[in-house]
């Protein structure tokens, strides 16, 4: 099974209060002329803590936020493309 082609779309974001849900941050994507919701940042009803929310379709998935700006911070350096990869390790 091949992979679909990844796009690069303008990114944007909106603040949006949603009833009984607080104040949100929302990440949409303009695709084709249409807005896509991608991702929400939330805070947590129990102890304000950040959580970054990904929908899959059947499920809304959150991850602490602060998890996800690590992994950001540690991918410089450890996150590289195939290309780099075949020059640093040719075959042979």
């Amino acid at each position: 099974m091949s992979m679909p082609k990844a796009i690069r779309p303008k990114l944007s974001y909106d603040r949006i209060s949603l009833r009984n849900a607080g104040l949100q941050m929302e990440i949409s994507a303009t695709i084709d002329g249409m807005v896509y919701p991608l991702l929400r940042i939330l805070a947590d009803e129990d102890d304000e803590s950040f959580w970054l929310e990904v929908h899959t379709g059947e499920h809304h998935v959150q991850i602490p936020l602060e998890q996800v700006r690590r992994m950001i911070e540690d991918a410089p350096g450890t996150v590289f493309s195939e290309a780099q990869f075949d020059r640093e390790n040719p075959a042979g």
